[in-house]
Protein backbone atom coordinates (compact mmCIF):
# COMPACT_ATOMS: atom_id res chain seq x y z
CA UNK A 1 0.00 0.00 0.00
CA UNK A 2 1.31 3.46 -0.89
CA UNK A 3 0.88 6.43 1.42
CA UNK A 4 -0.82 9.61 0.26
CA UNK A 5 -3.57 10.36 -2.21
CA UNK A 6 -3.75 8.51 -5.52
CA UNK A 7 -2.46 10.28 -8.62
CA UNK A 8 -5.08 12.47 -10.24
CA UNK A 9 -5.85 13.40 -13.79
CA UNK A 10 -4.77 16.60 -15.48
CA UNK A 11 -6.56 19.78 -14.43
CA UNK A 12 -8.62 21.08 -17.38
CA UNK A 13 -8.13 24.65 -18.52
CA UNK A 14 -11.47 26.39 -18.14
CA UNK A 15 -12.47 29.95 -19.02
CA UNK A 16 -12.40 32.45 -16.17
CA UNK A 17 -15.72 32.99 -14.41
CA UNK A 18 -14.70 35.34 -11.59
CA UNK A 19 -18.17 36.74 -10.89
CA UNK A 20 -20.02 33.43 -11.04
CA UNK A 21 -19.11 32.47 -7.50
CA UNK A 22 -18.13 35.76 -5.90
CA UNK A 23 -20.25 38.56 -7.35
CA UNK A 24 -18.93 42.09 -7.16
CA UNK A 25 -20.77 44.46 -4.87
CA UNK A 26 -20.96 48.17 -5.04
CA UNK A 27 -18.76 49.47 -2.18
CA UNK A 28 -21.60 51.69 -0.95
CA UNK A 29 -24.04 48.78 -0.93
CA UNK A 30 -21.51 46.66 0.95
CA UNK A 31 -21.08 49.40 3.57
CA UNK A 32 -24.87 49.58 3.99
CA UNK A 33 -25.06 45.81 4.48
CA UNK A 34 -22.31 45.92 7.10
CA UNK A 35 -24.04 48.73 9.02
CA UNK A 36 -27.35 46.85 8.89
CA UNK A 37 -25.76 43.68 10.25
CA UNK A 38 -23.89 45.54 12.98
CA UNK A 39 -27.08 47.29 14.12
CA UNK A 40 -28.98 44.00 14.05
CA UNK A 41 -26.26 42.33 16.15
CA UNK A 42 -26.49 45.06 18.82
CA UNK A 43 -30.24 44.58 19.35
Amino acid sequence: MKEGPPPGGPIPELPDLPESFAPKYDPEALAEMIQFLLKKKQT
